[in-house]
């Protein structure tokens, strides 16, 4: 019966182990950490159902949640409402699970001890009666729906209780009426017998040396478990009280009669050396002489184990106790830690397996590095390192294998650096791919308008969760004042920034010989390269007879030559050019002239710029 239960036993946690099993998944980090991420232990990261290609987290089967910070187990023994197993059975609530078993007094149909629902298995009742002996010795078995009950036999009677009982729920049981062993009668002895239980008959007579005096010397056992009718009385030879032997004991009646025995053993801590521990009283009224002699235990020194220190007062006698005690960073793994010192002068057989002390690998931790020697010995230490890139939020960084062979219980969170938004800097722009990781580089760069005045322009999010302090500066473009030329009025809004336009006009009297009329700001910091040209304005020159008009100079591009005729030129007489220097004008530019001889010039006067 006992090795059955075993077996049982086996293959539930067999059983429990493939339940607890199927409801477990490994979660596998998929692409998208803004989501899978989060999920719970107890959850998994699902496609959406509605096809739009998120993520969600679930809770696995047997848990109930949010699926990210909550998936709690699921009591689903008191979601079934009790009914959930079938009839005749119990509901046991597992983490994630459940499992079934047939109340007492009931067989599942798969001979297993646990079962799921919805497997076909049935609670059946069992007819304990088919067990041999279930009501015990001289018990009746009777087989009801879920139970049974016992009733005693004929020549037993039940005990600690009433009829009917159960065995395994009351504390009555049969017995058979037993009057034990028949009494013993001073001075006689039992000549014959049948037993001792209902019925039995003892027949006594009296020991040699003895007589019968009077009584009835026949013994019955009765109903009610007693010897009955024995009245025998006889008379006896008193031999006085028996010798003592040094360190014993004696088991005696008491009584001093011819026959009377008494026995001698050693006291506690001695041992018997020799035979002859029984003396008798003959029928001399002597007491025949012991011969034991009783001499003191001594069990030696006790064994020794590795790996073990004893903890010993030194003493070997009877009753001495060693304890073992395991060396520091070993562990008890069999055997009784102690061993006495026994009657048969030897000390308890006892074994004992001390280990060295290992806790395994230490547990992992998500983004983190083991700073580890590889022992996991009594005393090694593991220090968890968050990865680059990432902080360590919470939970202690180390954990220590103790002599439990367990590392210490820690918590490590190492969360990902985030340096958040750059800084900005006056009059920049920044470059940048928007994400706040470690090693992430923002340039800065000046905007429009604005130039470089010193400092670097790149910021790298760092490990302590920062971003470096960029220095770049940067200061508005200033071209200055505009180029200033002859003859010329700026047309300007007084501004120098990038962009501004200076147009150049000719003043009045003057015209725009030649470049360009307007110059623009730039990024050099510089007005655009230009130059203006600006003429008086003279119109055509007069008329003289018998002269004519040769080009203009190169010293003096807005001069007219006038030739004489006689100088063979052209024209008629001679001396009709006037003779003219050049001059100034006043408030315009007009012609003058001059005679000189016979030959004459007029030449455009020019006004002085202001």
């Amino acid at each position: 019966m006992e090795q059955t239960s075993w077996k049982r036993l086996l293959v539930a946690k067999a059983f429990l182990l493939y339940l607890t099993a199927s409801v477990f998944k490994v979660r596998v980090a998929g692409t998208l950490e803004d989501v899978c991420a989060t999920c719970h232990v107890n959850a998994t990261c699902d496609d959406k159902m509605d096809g739009s290609g998120g993520k969600v987290c679930t809770c696995m089967y047997g848990f109930l949640g949010n699926g990210i910070t909550q998936c709690q187990d699921k009591n689903e023994c008191q979601a079934g409402g009790g009914k959930i197993c079938g009839d005749h059975t119990v509901c046991h609530n597992t983490y994630g699970s459940f499992y079934c078993t047939c109340l007492r007094g009931y067989s599942p149909s798969n001979n297993l001890v646990i079962f799921i629902p919805n497997d076909g298995t049935q609670c059946k009742d069992i007819d304990e009666c088919k067990v041999q002996g279930i009501c015990g010795e001289g018990g009746w078995c009777t087989n009801v729906q879920g139970d049974f009950s016992c009733r005693c036999q004929a020549g037993y009677k039940v005990q600690n209780g009433s009829q009917p009982f159960h065995p395994h729920r009351d504390t009555a049981f049969c017995k058979a009426i037993d009057c034990g062993q028949p009494p013993s009668v001073t001075y006689a002895t039992q000549l014959s017998g049948t037993g001792t239980r209902y019925g039995s008959v003892a027949k006594f007579g009296c020991l040699e040396g003895f007589f019968q005096k009077s009584g009835n010397n026949t013994a019955i056992c009765g109903e009610k478990g007693v010897w009955e009718s024995l009245s025998l009385v006889c008379e006896e030879i008193d031999c006085g009280d028996p010798p003592t032997l040094p360190h014993s004991v004696m088991t005696w009646n008491k009584a001093s009669k011819v026959g009377t025995k008494v026995s001698y053993r050693c006291s506690a801590g001695f041992y018997s050396v020799g035979d002859g521990n029984i003396s008798v009283c003959n029928t001399r009224g002597q007491w025949d002489k012991a011969s034991m002699q009783c001499e003191e235990i001594n069990c030696g020194p006790p064994a020794v184990f590795p790996n073990t220190d004893l903890l010993w007062d030194r003493t070997a006698v009877l009753g001495s106790v060693v304890h073992y005690a395991c060396k520091h960073g070993f562990y008890l793994e069999g055997g009784r830690n102690h061993s006495t010192c026994t009657s048969a002068r030897e000390w308890e057989r006892t074994t004992v397996t001390c280990r060295e002390i290992n806790c395994g690998p230490p547990a992992v931790f998500p983004n983190t590095d083991l700073l580890w020697d590889r022992t996991a010995v009594l005393g090694s230490v593991v220090h968890y390192a968050c990865k680059h890139g990432f902080y360590l939020e919470g939970g202690r960084n180390h954990s220590t294998c103790t002599s439990a062979r367990e590392w210490e219980r820690t918590t490590v969170t190492c969360r990902e650096v985030d340096c958040g938004e750059p800084p900005a800097l006056p009059h920049t722009e920044r470059v940048w791919s928007g994400s706040g990781r470690i090693g992430t580089v923002v340039h800065y760069q000046c905007n429009t308008g604005f130039y470089n005045a010193g400092g670097d322009g790149p910021s790298v999010c760092t490990a302590n969760g920062h971003w470096d302090v960029a220095s770049l500066q940067c200061q508005e473009i200033n071209c200055g004042p505009p180029a200033v030329f002859p003859n010329t009025d700026l047309l300007w809004d007084r501004t120098a920034v990038l962009g501004s336009v200076v147009h150049y006009a000719c003043k009045h009297g003057f015209y725009l010989e030649g470049g360009r009329n307007h110059s623009t700001c730039t990024s050099a910091r510089e007005w655009e390269r230009t130059t203006v040209t600006c003429r008086a304005r003279c119109g055509p020159p007069p008329r003289y007879p018998a002269g004519k008009w040769r080009g203009r100079t190169a010293a003096q591009p807005e001069a007219w030559r006038c030739i004489a005729a006689r100088e063979g030129t052209g024209g008629g007489g001679g001396g009709a050019c006037p003779s003219v220097r050049t001059r100034e004008c006043g408030s315009r530019p007009h012609w003058s002239a001059e005679k000189s001889g016979l030959r004459s010039a007029s030449w455009c006067c020019s006004m002085r710029s202001a």
